[in-house]
């Protein structure tokens, strides 16, 4: 027996009112793209239709599961350090690797982040990574090719002063000297926790200062690391 073309239409549109009525709000286009849509797939490729509830919790199991996965993949940093160089080079990209490897973060991989230190996140002097690592880090930088130039980098992390607080990264580079750039990072910080409305117990900085010879660079950064 031949099937009736307009079933997988008449579905939807079954569909559509059903949907409408539960949900007087929600927008007729939202419905159509979740609810319609996956009807008529179910429907052209023979297979009986999936109820609007069954789709739904099949797709919270799905993006419940994505979730967990990339929480494995990048899980949270427990240890972190404050790390400051600059450097010459012929080049500014070599500039820019000299700076990192006398900063000791020059033989891994750099996934720079936004400015929130996890609770509970512990101070190192210096932290032991493997080469080649995917290293979470803030940071800030400056190449430069002017002979001549007074750069500078600065990073401050500041400490909440409850337990359980997470931290707050502010990062600098400009034309300036170390004492400026230092004091820009912890102005940010404090401006940071106030607007925040948390107690800051502690700042901790580090700088770096170049006068360019012929392509220098300044970095400052925050690593983190598991």
């Amino acid at each position: 027996m031949a099937k009736d073309a307009g079933l997988p239409i008449k579905f939807a549109i079954w569909i559509f009112v059903k949907i409408s009525a539960l949900t007087p709000k929600m927008p007729p286009g939202i419905i159509c793209l979740v609810c319609m849509f996956p009807a008529l797939q179910a429907m052209r490729s023979g297979q009986p239709p999936v109820a609007s509830g069954e789709f739904c919790r099949r797709r919270r199991h799905t993006q419940s599961g994505m979730r967990g996965r990339f929480q494995e993949m990048l899980p949270t940093p427990r240890r972190y350090s404050l790390v400051a160089a600059s450097a010459e080079g012929e080049h500014e990209l070599t500039a820019f690797d000299k700076a990192l490897l006398k900063a000791g973060i020059g033989n891994v991989n750099l996934l720079k982040v936004s400015s929130i230190m996890p609770p509970g996140a512990v101070y190192e002097s210096k932290l032991v990574i493997p080469p080649g690592s995917l290293v979470p880090i803030a940071y800030g930088t400056l190449v430069c090719a002017e002979t001549g130039a007074h750069i500078a980098a600065a990073v401050a992390v500041g400490i909440g002063a409850e337990a359980g607080d997470f931290g707050v990264i502010m990062e600098f580079a400009g034309h300036c000297g170390r004492q400026d750039a230092e004091r820009r990072v912890s102005d940010m910080v404090t401006e940071a926790f106030k607007y925040r409305g948390m107690k800051l117990a502690e700042i901790k900085v580090a700088a770096a200062e170049h006068l360019v010879i012929a392509c220098g660079c300044v970095i400052a950064a925050v690593p983190l690391w598991y």
